[in-house]
């Protein structure tokens, strides 16, 4: 008599190392945006002469756009992976290219907005990514592997465009021109993927058919019924407004005060911090997997009041670099506890 197994098939999982090239390569494709985020407000001071509200719109625009993911993730339940990657190339790969034609700081900081908004679409797609092409069990690994790719190729997208724009004045506008078409390289690569077995064959849940707004009170019910996570949220939003506030210095302290050149300016704040990223991720890990995510979040929060303090005193690239490589530090583990925070709780 034939036995059933009572565990469900794993569908094709030794398909993971041929998704892990394709989505390595994607993931280096998609993380020229991170230079071009940080290196945006800069480029618009140094050569649109930005305000300091223009400034302020650009450091900030990424991290408020974060809010529209609920939508985002509403939209991706109901369309092909075909269809959400066409709206993904429209709001993010387009503005980002048409940056480097901006004849202004107005279409500027316009064109970062859209892509912005765009930018905000990538979480929904990378969570399926990961769920439904590996294993419980690799799947860290293979988020390590693919985060890792994304900060080497903003380290060295930021060396090109601090280069770049100081050999000649319109460096920016081919860089930031090119680093769009790395991007569309990359959603490509992951249409690639997405018509392979292993992710065709995944668990979907039913489309989520309710109106739009639906994703605003499933927020609030969550909050109202776990405070403890609404505590979690509310103590991360209270480190964004005040991340922000620094961000938006940066940018103002390094063309005012410090009068650095592009290459000053990528090196310390692009190329260390990412570099740091890259060495740090796996100490804090294991500091995360030892101590608890709440635990190395205050901790990462506590490190953290060095920058704005550094800040105050910062006298040149120097300083500033010293201070980035002590803000990534601090950063890696924001981050990591920002997405294992709430899965632990």
């Amino acid at each position: 008599m034939e036995v059933i197994p009572l565990l469900p098939r794993i569908v094709a999982y030794p398909e993971s190392l041929r998704v892990l090239r394709l989505h390595v390569a994607a993931a280096f494709c998609m993380g020229t945006q991170l230079a071009v985020i940080t290196m945006l407000p800069f480029i618009a001071r140094a050569r649109f002469d930005a305000d300091n509200l223009n400034t302020t719109i650009l450091t900030a625009a990424v991290p408020v756009m974060q809010f529209f993911s609920l939508f985002w993730n509403h939209f991706y339940s109901r369309v092909s992976t075909r269809t959400y990657l066409l709206a993904l190339a429209g709001l993010l790969t387009v503005p980002t290219f048409l940056l480097g034609l901006a004849p202004n700081v107005g279409v500027l900081t316009a064109l970062f907005l859209i892509s912005a908004f765009g930018n905000a679409g990538l979480a929904s797609l990378n969570g399926d990514l990961l769920r439904s092409c590996y294993a419980p069990t690799v799947r860290g690994r293979a988020f390590g592997v693919v985060t890792t790719c994304q900060m080497i190729a903003a380290l060295f997208t930021g060396l090109l465009l601090g280069f770049g724009a100081d050999r000649t004045p319109d460096g920016p506008r081919f860089l930031l021109s090119a680093a769009a078409a790395m991007q569309f390289l990359g959603l490509a690569l992951i249409h690639r993927i997405s018509r392979m077995r292993i992710f065709q064959e995944r668990l979907v849940a039913p489309p989520d058919t309710r109106p739009w707004w639906t994703p605003l009170g499933d927020v609030t019910r969550v909050l109202r019924a776990d405070r403890r996570f609404a505590h979690y949220e509310i103590a991360f939003m209270s480190y964004g407004v005040g991340w922000m506030v620094c961000t938006a210095l940066v940018p103002a302290l390094a063309t005012d005060r410090l009068h650095l050149n592009y290459s000053h300016y990528a090196g310390a704040t692009i190329v260390l911090y990412q570099l740091t990223n890259v060495l740090m991720v796996a100490p804090m890990g294991l500091a995360v997997d030892r101590l608890g995510p709440m635990r190395v979040a205050s901790i990462s929060f506590l490190w953290l009041t060095i920058y704005p303090v550094g800040l105050l005193l910062a006298s040149g690239p120097g300083s500033l670099s010293v201070l980035s490589v002590l803000y990534a530090m601090g950063m890696v583990g924001v981050q990591l506890t920002w997405t294992l925070g709430p899965v632990a709780l």
